[in-house]
C-alpha cells in the first residue's frame, strides 16, 4: 500500500504542548519510519472547551477518513511511542476498522484510536459526533469528554476490535509495550515533565481558567452550546492543518 496515505497525528491544546512536548518527538520518528504523515494539532493554542478539547480528535478522525487516508491513528499527547512499535497496517483484521485498547479501568481508553477508511468508520465517528452533550449510562463513563462515548458506541458496534495491550499501556510498567500512555492511573507518575514545560503549562491553565470565568464559559450541559463551541473549534483547526483537507 501507499505508506503516504497513512495519517498519525495528535492534539495538544491549553499547555498540554509544552508539558508532553518531549513525546512528540517520538511520535514523529515513527511516522518517519514507516513513512507515514505526522501532524501535531497545537492551535488554537487554548480553548474555553478546557479538557473537552479532548472531542477534537474524534471531529478530525472523521475529516481524516473524509480526506482520503487509508489508515489514520491517534495518539494522545501523553503518549511514547517506542522504537520498535509495528507498522499501523499490522492491526488489521477481517470487517474490522476501528481499533482500540483497554485502559487500567477495564474499559476502552480512547488514548489510542486507529481507524481504517471504511464506511462503517466513517458511520462510527458519525455517530459519536450526534451523541455530544448527550447522558451515557453510568456504567460506560470513564473519564471525561469523549470517552464515554466511545466506551458505548463500541459495545454496540460490529466494526470494533480490541487491541493488544501493547498498543495503549497505562498500567503495565514491565510490559514491552509499542505505546506508552502516561494518562491519568498508575502509569501517570512514571512521566515527569522538564520544569520549564511545566511551568509554562501551569501559566496557561491558569490564564484560561480566569478567562473563562471572567469571559468565555461554555455550558457543557447545554447540548446546543456544546455541539457549536465543538463545531468552530473544529473549523479552526482545519483552517490550520491541511493535512485534513481532501487528498487528490
Amino acid at each position: 500500500m501507499d505508506r503516504t496515505k497513512v495519517l498519525v497525528f495528535s492534539v495538544a491544546l491549553n499547555g498540554y504542548q509544552w508539558r508532553y512536548r518531549p513525546l512528540f518527538d517520538s511520535h514523529r520518528a515513527y511516522a518517519r519510519r514507516h513513512g507515514y504523515h505526522y501532524e501535531l494539532v497545537t492551535e488554537p493554542s487554548s480553548s474555553y472547551l478546557g479538557i473537552e478539547v479532548a472531542w477534537l480528535k474524534i471531529f478530525l478522525l472523521r475529516s481524516a477518513l473524509e480526506a482520503g487516508y487509508e489508515w489514520v491513528m491517534f495518539l494522545d499527547a501523553d503518549t511514547e511511542v517506542s522504537i520498535d512499535s509495528p507498522c499501523v497496517e499490522s492491526v488489521f483484521c477481517p470487517n474490522k476498522s476501528i481499533y482500540v485498547g483497554l485502559g487500567y479501568s477495564g474499559e476502552i481508553n480512547s488514548g489510542v484510536i486507529i481507524a481504517k477508511n471504511e464506511r462503517s468508520s466513517h458511520q462510527f465517528f458519525t455517530n459519536l459526533i450526534q451523541s455530544v452533550g448527550e447522558t451515557m449510562p453510568e456504567h460506560d463513563v470513564v473519564d471525561w469528554g469523549e470517552n464515554a462515548n466511545v466506551i458505548h458506541f463500541a459495545k454496540n458496534s460490529d466494526c470494533v476490535q480490541i487491541l493488544n495491550k501493547k498498543w495503549n499501556n497505562n498500567h503495565i510498567f514491565n510490559l514491552r509495550d509499542y505505546i506508552r500512555h502516561y494518562s491519568a492511573g498508575p502509569m501517570q507518575s512514571r512521566y515527569q515533565p522538564f520544569w520549564i514545560h511545566n511551568l509554562i503549562y501551569r501559566v496557561q491553565h491558569y490564564v484560561l481558567a480566569v478567562s473563562k470565568r471572567c469571559f468565555g464559559r461554555v455550558d457543557t450541559n447545554n447540548q446546543r452550546d456544546y455541539s457549536s463551541a465543538l463545531d468552530e473549534l473544529h473549523k479552526e483547526a482545519l483552517k490550520r492543518y491541511q493535512s485534513f483537507e481532501v487528498m487528490l
